[in-house]
Protein backbone atom coordinates (compact mmCIF):
# COMPACT_ATOMS: atom_id res chain seq x y z
CA UNK A 1 0.00 0.00 0.00
CA UNK A 2 1.34 3.75 -0.88
CA UNK A 3 1.70 6.02 1.78
CA UNK A 4 -0.90 9.31 1.32
CA UNK A 5 -0.10 11.64 3.72
CA UNK A 6 -3.05 13.80 4.30
CA UNK A 7 -2.90 17.84 6.02
CA UNK A 8 -5.86 20.21 6.16
CA UNK A 9 -5.63 23.22 7.76
CA UNK A 10 -8.30 25.77 9.09
CA UNK A 11 -7.32 29.33 9.99
CA UNK A 12 -9.23 32.29 10.53
CA UNK A 13 -8.14 36.35 11.19
CA UNK A 14 -7.71 37.77 15.14
CA UNK A 15 -11.35 38.35 14.84
CA UNK A 16 -12.50 35.00 13.96
CA UNK A 17 -10.87 33.27 16.74
CA UNK A 18 -10.62 29.67 15.06
CA UNK A 19 -7.89 27.78 14.12
CA UNK A 20 -7.00 23.82 13.56
CA UNK A 21 -4.62 21.97 12.14
CA UNK A 22 -4.83 18.37 11.09
CA UNK A 23 -2.12 15.85 9.80
CA UNK A 24 -3.15 12.14 8.75
CA UNK A 25 -0.96 9.17 7.60
CA UNK A 26 -2.14 6.17 6.43
CA UNK A 27 0.03 3.34 5.26
CA UNK A 28 2.09 0.15 5.65
CA UNK A 29 5.76 -0.86 6.36
CA UNK A 30 7.56 -4.41 5.72
CA UNK A 31 3.08 -5.57 6.47
CA UNK A 32 2.48 -3.75 9.65
CA UNK A 33 -0.52 -1.74 9.24
CA UNK A 34 0.47 2.15 10.32
CA UNK A 35 -2.06 5.28 10.61
CA UNK A 36 -0.87 8.23 12.58
CA UNK A 37 -3.31 11.57 13.87
CA UNK A 38 -1.64 14.45 14.82
CA UNK A 39 -4.09 17.62 15.28
CA UNK A 40 -4.38 20.55 17.12
CA UNK A 41 -7.03 23.05 17.80
CA UNK A 42 -7.87 25.95 19.43
CA UNK A 43 -11.67 27.34 18.84
CA UNK A 44 -11.63 30.79 20.32
CA UNK A 45 -9.70 32.71 22.67
CA UNK A 46 -11.71 31.00 25.65
CA UNK A 47 -10.85 27.59 24.43
CA UNK A 48 -7.62 25.96 25.83
CA UNK A 49 -5.05 25.24 22.83
CA UNK A 50 -5.20 21.33 22.30
CA UNK A 51 -2.67 18.92 20.62
CA UNK A 52 -4.30 15.41 20.13
CA UNK A 53 -2.09 12.78 18.53
CA UNK A 54 -3.35 8.71 17.61
CA UNK A 55 -1.11 6.39 16.38
CA UNK A 56 -1.80 2.91 15.65
CA UNK A 57 0.47 0.09 14.74
CA UNK A 58 -0.14 -3.74 13.84
CA UNK A 59 -3.18 -3.21 16.03
CA UNK A 60 -1.69 -1.67 19.16
CA UNK A 61 -3.01 1.96 19.76
CA UNK A 62 -1.46 4.72 21.33
CA UNK A 63 -2.88 7.70 22.29
CA UNK A 64 -1.89 11.14 23.36
CA UNK A 65 -3.54 14.70 24.65
CA UNK A 66 -2.03 18.05 26.07
CA UNK A 67 -3.61 21.39 26.69
CA UNK A 68 -1.49 24.74 27.15
CA UNK A 69 -3.60 26.19 30.27
CA UNK A 70 -3.24 29.22 32.02
CA UNK A 71 -0.46 30.83 33.81
CA UNK A 72 1.70 28.45 31.71
CA UNK A 73 0.87 25.39 33.03
CA UNK A 74 0.65 22.08 30.91
CA UNK A 75 -1.19 19.12 31.10
CA UNK A 76 -1.26 15.65 29.62
CA UNK A 77 -2.58 12.49 28.95
CA UNK A 78 -1.43 9.03 27.44
CA UNK A 79 -3.17 6.11 26.63
CA UNK A 80 -1.74 2.71 25.80
CA UNK A 81 -3.33 -0.29 24.13
CA UNK A 82 -1.13 -2.66 23.09
CA UNK A 83 -2.38 -6.53 22.54
CA UNK A 84 -0.34 -7.56 20.19
CA UNK A 85 2.82 -6.67 20.26
CA UNK A 86 4.19 -9.81 18.17
CA UNK A 87 2.66 -7.22 15.44
CA UNK A 88 5.49 -4.74 15.64
CA UNK A 89 7.95 -7.61 15.67
CA UNK A 90 9.27 -6.06 12.00
CA UNK A 91 9.89 -2.76 13.39
CA UNK A 92 11.92 -4.56 16.38
CA UNK A 93 14.06 -5.76 13.86
CA UNK A 94 14.81 -2.53 12.12
CA UNK A 95 15.39 -0.64 15.43
CA UNK A 96 17.43 -3.03 17.17
CA UNK A 97 21.19 -3.93 16.90
CA UNK A 98 22.35 -6.60 14.37
CA UNK A 99 22.67 -9.58 15.84
CA UNK A 100 26.07 -11.49 16.04
CA UNK A 101 26.43 -14.70 14.23
CA UNK A 102 25.07 -18.12 15.40
CA UNK A 103 22.97 -15.89 18.00
CA UNK A 104 19.07 -16.59 18.18
CA UNK A 105 16.32 -14.60 15.84
CA UNK A 106 14.98 -11.54 17.63
CA UNK A 107 11.54 -12.22 18.96
CA UNK A 108 8.93 -9.57 20.53
CA UNK A 109 5.54 -10.58 21.83
CA UNK A 110 2.61 -10.21 24.55
CA UNK A 111 0.61 -7.49 25.55
CA UNK A 112 0.82 -3.89 27.29
CA UNK A 113 -1.86 -1.63 28.59
CA UNK A 114 -1.74 1.82 30.73
CA UNK A 115 -1.74 5.18 30.68
CA UNK A 116 0.26 8.26 31.92
CA UNK A 117 -1.42 11.80 33.72
CA UNK A 118 1.10 14.61 34.46
CA UNK A 119 1.00 18.27 34.97
CA UNK A 120 4.05 20.79 34.46
CA UNK A 121 4.25 24.51 35.88
CA UNK A 122 6.28 26.95 34.88
CA UNK A 123 7.81 29.40 37.47
CA UNK A 124 10.69 31.91 37.89
CA UNK A 125 13.56 30.73 39.00
CA UNK A 126 14.26 32.64 42.08
CA UNK A 127 17.53 31.41 42.45
CA UNK A 128 19.38 33.69 40.07
CA UNK A 129 18.40 36.64 42.53
CA UNK A 130 17.66 40.12 40.57
CA UNK A 131 18.11 38.52 37.24
CA UNK A 132 15.53 36.05 37.56
CA UNK A 133 12.80 37.84 35.40
CA UNK A 134 15.42 37.52 32.21
CA UNK A 135 16.44 34.10 32.95
CA UNK A 136 14.25 31.17 31.53
CA UNK A 137 11.38 29.61 33.97
CA UNK A 138 12.17 26.61 35.91
CA UNK A 139 9.61 24.15 35.21
CA UNK A 140 8.05 21.55 37.69
CA UNK A 141 6.08 18.67 37.29
CA UNK A 142 3.99 15.54 38.76
CA UNK A 143 2.61 12.72 37.34
CA UNK A 144 0.87 9.28 37.52
CA UNK A 145 1.58 6.01 35.66
CA UNK A 146 -0.45 2.40 35.53
CA UNK A 147 1.61 -0.23 33.64
CA UNK A 148 0.23 -3.77 32.92
CA UNK A 149 1.99 -6.88 31.24
CA UNK A 150 1.11 -10.09 29.97
CA UNK A 151 2.93 -13.30 28.76
CA UNK A 152 6.04 -10.23 27.51
CA UNK A 153 8.88 -11.73 25.22
CA UNK A 154 11.60 -9.75 24.20
CA UNK A 155 14.41 -12.09 22.49
CA UNK A 156 15.49 -14.05 24.87
CA UNK A 157 13.69 -12.64 28.06
CA UNK A 158 10.32 -13.83 29.12
CA UNK A 159 8.23 -12.35 31.62
CA UNK A 160 4.78 -13.97 32.36
CA UNK A 161 3.32 -10.82 34.69
CA UNK A 162 4.23 -7.23 35.18
CA UNK A 163 2.21 -4.25 37.14
CA UNK A 164 4.11 -0.80 37.74
CA UNK A 165 1.85 1.66 40.07
CA UNK A 166 3.71 5.07 39.88
CA UNK A 167 3.22 8.74 41.56
CA UNK A 168 5.73 11.03 41.41
CA UNK A 169 7.26 14.58 41.26
CA UNK A 170 9.85 16.79 40.27
CA UNK A 171 9.89 18.47 44.21
CA UNK A 172 12.62 17.03 46.89
CA UNK A 173 9.41 17.13 49.12
CA UNK A 174 6.53 16.19 47.35
CA UNK A 175 5.02 12.58 48.28
CA UNK A 176 5.85 9.78 46.00
CA UNK A 177 4.88 6.24 45.61
CA UNK A 178 6.19 3.01 43.61
CA UNK A 179 4.77 -0.58 43.14
CA UNK A 180 6.60 -2.38 40.36
CA UNK A 181 6.09 -6.26 40.65
CA UNK A 182 7.55 -8.72 38.46
CA UNK A 183 6.47 -12.59 37.99
CA UNK A 184 8.15 -15.34 36.36
CA UNK A 185 10.51 -13.04 34.93
CA UNK A 186 12.87 -15.70 32.81
CA UNK A 187 16.57 -15.85 30.74
CA UNK A 188 19.39 -18.20 29.94
CA UNK A 189 21.12 -17.67 32.68
CA UNK A 190 18.50 -17.23 35.73
CA UNK A 191 15.33 -16.84 36.65
CA UNK A 192 13.09 -14.67 38.81
CA UNK A 193 10.01 -16.34 39.46
CA UNK A 194 8.63 -13.11 41.60
CA UNK A 195 10.41 -9.83 42.49
CA UNK A 196 8.00 -6.55 44.33
CA UNK A 197 10.11 -3.12 44.75
CA UNK A 198 8.21 -0.09 46.33
CA UNK A 199 9.80 3.34 47.26
CA UNK A 200 7.66 5.87 49.34
CA UNK A 201 7.91 9.07 51.32
CA UNK A 202 9.56 11.62 49.01
CA UNK A 203 13.05 12.22 47.26
CA UNK A 204 14.71 14.32 50.05
CA UNK A 205 13.55 11.24 52.82
CA UNK A 206 12.37 7.87 51.19
CA UNK A 207 12.25 4.58 52.14
CA UNK A 208 12.94 1.55 49.49
CA UNK A 209 12.13 -2.35 49.68
CA UNK A 210 13.06 -4.82 47.42
CA UNK A 211 12.65 -8.56 47.67
CA UNK A 212 12.06 -12.11 45.93
CA UNK A 213 12.59 -14.96 44.87
CA UNK A 214 15.48 -16.18 42.10
CA UNK A 215 16.83 -19.38 40.42
CA UNK A 216 19.98 -19.77 39.03
CA UNK A 217 22.84 -22.34 39.13
CA UNK A 218 24.99 -21.31 41.71
CA UNK A 219 28.70 -22.04 42.89
CA UNK A 220 29.44 -25.20 44.78
CA UNK A 221 30.23 -22.61 48.11
CA UNK A 222 26.57 -21.91 47.82
CA UNK A 223 24.25 -24.90 47.03
CA UNK A 224 22.86 -27.40 49.26
CA UNK A 225 24.62 -30.56 50.74
CA UNK A 226 24.04 -33.28 47.91
CA UNK A 227 22.65 -31.18 45.28
CA UNK A 228 23.52 -31.98 41.83
CA UNK A 229 25.70 -28.78 40.26
CA UNK A 230 23.39 -28.47 37.19
CA UNK A 231 20.74 -28.11 39.15
CA UNK A 232 19.66 -24.82 39.90
CA UNK A 233 18.77 -22.86 43.00
CA UNK A 234 16.61 -20.85 44.73
CA UNK A 235 17.25 -18.20 47.01
CA UNK A 236 15.58 -15.13 48.87
CA UNK A 237 16.54 -12.05 48.80
CA UNK A 238 15.54 -8.83 50.86
CA UNK A 239 16.70 -5.36 50.72
CA UNK A 240 16.15 -2.48 52.25
CA UNK A 241 17.13 0.89 52.88
CA UNK A 242 16.28 4.69 54.33
CA UNK A 243 17.32 7.42 51.87
CA UNK A 244 17.72 10.82 51.06
CA UNK A 245 18.11 13.20 47.83
CA UNK A 246 19.77 16.33 48.56
CA UNK A 247 22.26 18.95 47.23
CA UNK A 248 25.84 18.34 48.92
CA UNK A 249 27.00 20.28 51.72
CA UNK A 250 28.88 23.29 49.79
CA UNK A 251 25.99 23.86 47.55
CA UNK A 252 24.08 27.32 47.17
CA UNK A 253 21.56 27.78 46.85
CA UNK A 254 20.05 24.53 47.82
CA UNK A 255 18.28 22.54 45.22
CA UNK A 256 14.14 21.87 45.76
CA UNK A 257 13.58 20.14 42.57
CA UNK A 258 15.01 17.71 40.27
CA UNK A 259 15.91 19.44 37.35
CA UNK A 260 18.03 21.76 39.73
CA UNK A 261 19.81 18.67 41.40
CA UNK A 262 20.80 17.72 37.35
CA UNK A 263 21.86 20.84 36.52
CA UNK A 264 24.71 21.59 39.71
CA UNK A 265 25.06 18.08 40.92
CA UNK A 266 23.70 16.64 44.38
CA UNK A 267 24.08 13.43 46.74
CA UNK A 268 21.99 10.83 47.88
CA UNK A 269 22.53 9.03 51.32
CA UNK A 270 21.43 5.37 52.54
CA UNK A 271 21.30 4.02 56.09
CA UNK A 272 20.02 1.36 57.76
CA UNK A 273 20.82 -0.61 54.63
CA UNK A 274 20.32 -4.37 54.72
CA UNK A 275 20.81 -6.86 52.36
CA UNK A 276 19.70 -10.90 53.15
CA UNK A 277 20.19 -13.34 50.48
CA UNK A 278 19.47 -17.17 51.51
CA UNK A 279 18.93 -20.89 49.94
CA UNK A 280 15.76 -22.09 50.98
CA UNK A 281 16.00 -25.16 52.85
CA UNK A 282 15.04 -28.05 50.64
CA UNK A 283 12.39 -29.22 52.93
CA UNK A 284 10.09 -25.94 52.58
CA UNK A 285 8.19 -26.81 49.50
CA UNK A 286 8.25 -30.71 50.40
CA UNK A 287 5.50 -31.90 52.12
CA UNK A 288 7.80 -33.79 54.61
CA UNK A 289 9.17 -30.48 55.89
CA UNK A 290 8.96 -30.18 59.87
CA UNK A 291 7.98 -27.35 62.07
CA UNK A 292 11.18 -28.11 63.88
CA UNK A 293 13.48 -27.35 60.77
CA UNK A 294 15.66 -24.66 61.38
CA UNK A 295 15.22 -21.61 59.23
CA UNK A 296 17.86 -22.14 56.04
CA UNK A 297 21.12 -19.68 56.63
CA UNK A 298 21.70 -16.41 54.83
CA UNK A 299 24.25 -16.45 52.34
CA UNK A 300 24.80 -12.96 52.08
CA UNK A 301 23.74 -10.95 55.38
CA UNK A 302 24.49 -7.15 56.43
CA UNK A 303 22.48 -4.80 58.89
CA UNK A 304 22.97 -1.10 59.30
CA UNK A 305 25.19 0.23 56.47
CA UNK A 306 25.84 3.74 55.46
CA UNK A 307 26.63 4.61 51.87
CA UNK A 308 27.18 7.97 50.26
CA UNK A 309 27.15 8.64 46.16
CA UNK A 310 27.92 11.96 44.58
CA UNK A 311 27.06 13.25 41.25
CA UNK A 312 27.90 16.19 39.60
CA UNK A 313 26.24 18.52 36.91
CA UNK A 314 23.97 16.40 34.40
CA UNK A 315 23.84 13.77 36.88
CA UNK A 316 27.32 12.50 36.57
CA UNK A 317 29.24 10.28 39.13
CA UNK A 318 31.52 12.10 40.90
CA UNK A 319 31.95 9.46 43.92
CA UNK A 320 30.56 7.10 46.31
CA UNK A 321 31.67 5.56 50.21
CA UNK A 322 30.64 3.50 52.57
CA UNK A 323 31.21 4.23 56.39
CA UNK A 324 32.59 1.62 58.18
CA UNK A 325 30.65 -1.62 58.27
CA UNK A 326 30.57 -4.98 58.23
CA UNK A 327 28.73 -8.22 55.96
CA UNK A 328 28.60 -12.00 56.62
CA UNK A 329 29.36 -13.60 53.03
CA UNK A 330 29.10 -17.60 52.89
CA UNK A 331 29.65 -17.97 56.90
CA UNK A 332 32.80 -15.32 56.66
CA UNK A 333 32.70 -11.91 58.43
CA UNK A 334 33.92 -8.79 56.53
CA UNK A 335 34.78 -5.68 58.12
CA UNK A 336 36.27 -2.34 56.55
CA UNK A 337 37.23 0.98 57.55
CA UNK A 338 37.41 2.43 54.36
CA UNK A 339 35.69 1.96 51.29
CA UNK A 340 35.70 4.55 48.89
CA UNK A 341 35.80 5.23 45.58
CA UNK A 342 36.10 8.97 43.86
CA UNK A 343 36.34 9.91 39.93
CA UNK A 344 39.55 11.94 38.89
CA UNK A 345 41.48 13.67 35.93
CA UNK A 346 43.48 11.09 36.04
CA UNK A 347 42.86 7.35 37.10
CA UNK A 348 40.00 6.86 39.51
CA UNK A 349 40.48 6.89 43.54
CA UNK A 350 40.40 4.04 45.65
CA UNK A 351 41.16 3.37 49.12
CA UNK A 352 39.54 0.06 50.42
CA UNK A 353 40.68 -1.38 54.01
CA UNK A 354 39.15 -4.87 54.46
CA UNK A 355 39.27 -7.21 57.28
CA UNK A 356 38.49 -11.35 56.96
CA UNK A 357 37.53 -12.73 60.41
CA UNK A 358 38.94 -15.77 61.51
CA UNK A 359 36.96 -18.27 59.55
CA UNK A 360 36.87 -22.33 60.01
CA UNK A 361 38.32 -23.87 57.17
CA UNK A 362 36.40 -27.33 57.63
CA UNK A 363 33.10 -26.41 57.22
CA UNK A 364 33.63 -24.36 54.25
CA UNK A 365 35.21 -27.18 52.53
CA UNK A 366 33.04 -29.46 53.72
CA UNK A 367 29.87 -27.16 51.57
CA UNK A 368 32.31 -27.66 48.04
CA UNK A 369 32.70 -31.68 49.47
CA UNK A 370 30.12 -33.26 51.38
CA UNK A 371 31.14 -37.05 50.85
CA UNK A 372 35.21 -35.99 51.71
CA UNK A 373 35.40 -35.99 55.45
CA UNK A 374 36.51 -32.61 56.22
CA UNK A 375 37.27 -32.13 59.43
CA UNK A 376 39.86 -30.15 61.92
CA UNK A 377 40.42 -26.79 63.63
CA UNK A 378 41.88 -25.00 61.21
CA UNK A 379 41.17 -21.28 61.17
CA UNK A 380 42.02 -18.54 58.76
CA UNK A 381 42.06 -14.60 58.77
CA UNK A 382 43.23 -11.68 56.71
CA UNK A 383 43.13 -8.15 55.09
CA UNK A 384 43.46 -6.32 52.60
CA UNK A 385 44.28 -2.65 52.16
CA UNK A 386 44.51 -0.77 48.83
CA UNK A 387 45.43 2.71 47.98
CA UNK A 388 45.89 5.03 44.92
CA UNK A 389 47.16 8.01 46.61
CA UNK A 390 50.07 9.68 45.77
CA UNK A 391 50.27 6.03 43.97
CA UNK A 392 48.81 2.76 44.26
CA UNK A 393 49.80 0.55 47.08
CA UNK A 394 48.35 -2.60 48.27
Amino acid sequence: MKNQSLLSVTSTSRSGKKGTLQWKLPGSQAGMDLAADLSYERANDQQVPTLRADLQAGGNQLQGRAQLLADHNLEGQLQLQAPQLQALQPLWHALAPALAKGEPARQLAGSLSGQLAWQGRAEADKTNGKNATSSSPRWSWQSQAELQGQALKLDQLSLDKARLNAKLASALSAPLALLLELEQLKSPEAQLPQAQLQLSGSWAQHQLQLSGLGTALLPAALRPAHQPADQPSRSQFQIGLKGSLGAAGTASPAASELPQLWAQGGQWRATGLKLDARVPAATAASKTAKPADKAPAPWLQAQDLALRVDSGPQGQLSGAQFEPGRLELLGAGLRWQQLAWKAAEGPDQLQLDLALEPLAVAPLMARWQPDFGWGGDLVVDGSARIHTLPQLGV
